[in-house]
């Protein structure tokens, strides 16, 4: 976490000078930026936090002329996880489509064993 803190990759969202919301936020390549590790203290969610911090990463990419935004959700493949419905339903309301559904366990060999269940994630695009 240091490591993307020091790259300026993080974005926080403070409230009467508390930590309550971060996204981190990146550029994937000249057209495309992508942000993820969106989270809100549990007692902001419901508020618009979340909405503001990814507005605020839709603007970050913006100013540095790129004309799309990627966020990629895990979710499991046997298995219906009510956060994850809940969060694909989110981001298709602001405007993210799925555009690429991948196995994690292809992708990421080394990492899919530390998963409690086989998982895909789902690529979204937005066009800014």
């Amino acid at each position: 976490m240091a490591s993307l803190v020091d790259a300026g990759q993080i974005a926080v969202a403070r409230s009467s000078g508390r930590l309550v919301g971060a996204i981190r936020i990146q550029q994937l390549d000249d057209n495309t930026g992508e942000f993820g590790m969106l989270v809100a203290a549990p007692e902001e969610r419901g508020t618009g936090l979340g909405r503001d911090l990814v507005t605020f990463a839709e603007a970050w990419a913006r100013e540095r002329g790129l004309s799309r935004l990627q966020l990629e959700l895990l979710v499991p493949q046997t298995w219906t996880h009510p956060v994850k419905n809940f969060l694909r339903a989110w981001y298709t309301r602001i405007g993210y489509q799925v555009v690429r559904t991948d196995d994690f366990g292809e992708a990421f060999p080394q990492l899919a064993p530390h998963l409690a269940c086989p998982c895909d994630f789902l690529i979204f695009h937005k066009n800014l």
